[in-house]
């Protein structure tokens, strides 16, 4: 589908609060307009949201609609600014949204690439990071059921970057179309109205999502552990281990004893292969790279019990 956008600016606002939230501005086909992300409190936690508003920039104008062809759609560039430890295969992702309780979650982007997720929290706290806090477009909410995405994320191949397109995509149903564009109809008559994004790679409601997401890590290859072990390394430096909530590192505990046990089951499973007779070199190095595995996972499972409060 088209992109158009022909200016963007983005601003800290203070809040009444006295905290600052950012405000995107966008200029596209003759409108002004303004994303702010808002602040609510459900539940005893702090919730986020985009808003959207928009102005004509024509003085006159009776056709208050929006001037896109079918399945346009604005670019709001790009999401948040990419670390590189930002960008991580869909396994290490797994593991820390398990270790945080599955909150990481409402931040991570999935675009263009099946394996890779574009984690923008921090690993220690699992809050959106410096950079990403300073972006509107970190704060999308994704879709609940029933509600229609007008966010879309894209993964510039060029680039590599991730841009968030604002519209109703046009996928070959006109009427669905249409109607899309008519749930947008409030926002051209001077209204605010949320912006929200699908769902990807979703494990259903969260109490049933942990067990499914042990399931998935105990099903792991080799290459997804070794991703898993080198982001648990990341998370935990052992001099600042002790700042960590006891919760956390029990659920990382709960996760390296997953991965030992399936470590385990791979080089039994390897072994009986072997005994078969023509022992190659190939199978010599998968084994030794299945037991350093081993050895690493139970070296970083000793610092998290040498830590447990």
């Amino acid at each position: 589908s088209h992109q158009v956008a022909d200016m963007r600016s983005e601003d800290m606002i203070e809040q009444p609060d006295g905290t600052s939230l950012p405000q995107l501005t966008v200029f596209a086909r003759g409108y002004k307009f303004s994303f702010e992300v808002k602040a609510s409190i459900r539940d005893g936690n702090q919730h986020y949201g985009v808003f959207a508003s928009c102005t004509s920039l024509q003085e006159t104008s009776s056709d208050q609609s929006l001037n896109l062809k079918p399945g346009e759609l604005i670019d709001l560039g790009i999401f948040s600014p990419l670390r590189e430890e930002d960008e991580k295969t869909l396994p290490a992702y797994i593991m820390k949204n398990y270790i945080h309780q599955l909150k990481t979650g409402r931040w991570a982007v999935v675009a263009g690439r099946d394996n890779i997720v574009y984690d923008i929290t921090d690993d220690k706290t699992g809050e959106l990071h410096d950079a990403a806090s300073k972006r509107v477009l970190s704060y999308i909410r994704k879709c609940t059921k029933g509600e229609r995405a007008t966010i879309h994320a894209r993964l510039d191949p060029s680039s590599g970057h991730v841009h968030y397109l604002f519209g109703i995509r046009y996928e070959g149903n006109w009427m669905e179309y249409e109607s899309g564009m008519q749930e947008l109809a409030p926002l051209f008559c001077g209204r605010t109205v949320e912006v929200t994004m699908s769902r990807q790679h979703g494990l259903g409601k969260k109490g049933a999502a942990g067990s499914k997401y042990l399931q998935s890590i105990s099903m792991f290859q080799l290459e997804d552990i070794l991703a898993c072990n080198s982001q648990l390394a990341q998370m935990f430096d052992s001099e600042m281990i002790d700042q960590f909530p006891s919760t956390l590192i029990e659920r990382s505990k709960e996760v390296m004893k997953c991965l030992e046990g399936r470590l385990k089951k791979l080089i039994g499973m390897f072994t009986t292969k072997s005994l078969g007779g023509d022992g190659s070199s190939k199978r010599g190095l998968d084994n030794d790279r299945l037991v350093s595995a081993l050895e690493q996972s139970m070296k970083l499972i000793r610092m998290l019990e040498g830590h447990s409060k």
